[in-house]
């Protein structure tokens, strides 16, 4: 599959977002390999992510930090919290 289609793309942003769900704030240059993606694809998810308002990029000396939003930070704890209180299904396979 072409890495540089819009499906692919939406794949590697769910990646990278949850690379920033585990850790809070990351330098935009330690992102691609934290997220175990190639820079170019990397990249393109970052930039699928802020163009959702997913999330913010602050300068930090020579570097940029990037952090989900307030609003995906609190998705992510509802996300957890649903997670941890989803029923098992009662033979276990789940």
């Amino acid at each position: 599959m072409n890495e540089y289609n819009v499906i692919s793309i939406g794949q590697n942003a769910g990646k990278v977002w949850q690379t920033l769900a585990t850790d809070s704030a990351n330098h935009l240059e330690t992102l691609p390999q934290k997220s175990n993606l190639p820079e170019k694809q990397a990249y393109m998810a970052l930039g699928w992510l802020a163009r959702e308002n997913k999330i913010n990029f602050a300068p930090r000396g020579k570097s940029i930090c990037v952090e989900l939003t307030k609003a995906e930070s609190e998705a992510k704890k509802h996300l957890i919290k649903n997670t941890e209180n989803k029923p098992r299904h009662p033979d276990g396979r789940c």
